[in-house]
């Protein structure tokens, strides 16, 4: 058994960047509630429990997630993001506010 390098330990800001990064884009495909956070946390390399160390819970990934794509600061958001927030507001606006 051969030993490697020692794995550089990941700040946890930089998995909570990491993980809404992931959620971005899994939200984007299944919305708030058609995404398990499960997978987000596979796309990042952690332990669901990981994530809800950092987030009280999936409602606060995904309001991160959306402010991630929102404007801030007068600037708007790049080009490739303009239709993943469309997307993200639109799961916010037929599912989520309607309670479904």
């Amino acid at each position: 058994m051969s030993v490697g390098a020692p794995r550089r330990r990941v700040p946890a800001a930089e998995r909570r960047e990491a993980l809404i990064e992931a959620a971005v884009h899994e939200f984007a495909h299944g919305g708030l509630h058609g995404t398990p956070v499960e997978r987000i946390a596979r796309r990042v390399g952690v332990a669901q429990p990981y994530v809800f160390s950092l987030f009280s819970n999936k409602r606060e990934l995904f309001l991160a997630a959306l402010e991630r794509n929102t404007v801030n600061g007068g600037t708007a958001p790049a080009a490739g993001r303009v239709v993943t927030l469309t997307t993200l507001l639109s799961h916010v606006i037929l599912h989520d506010v309607k309670g479904t």
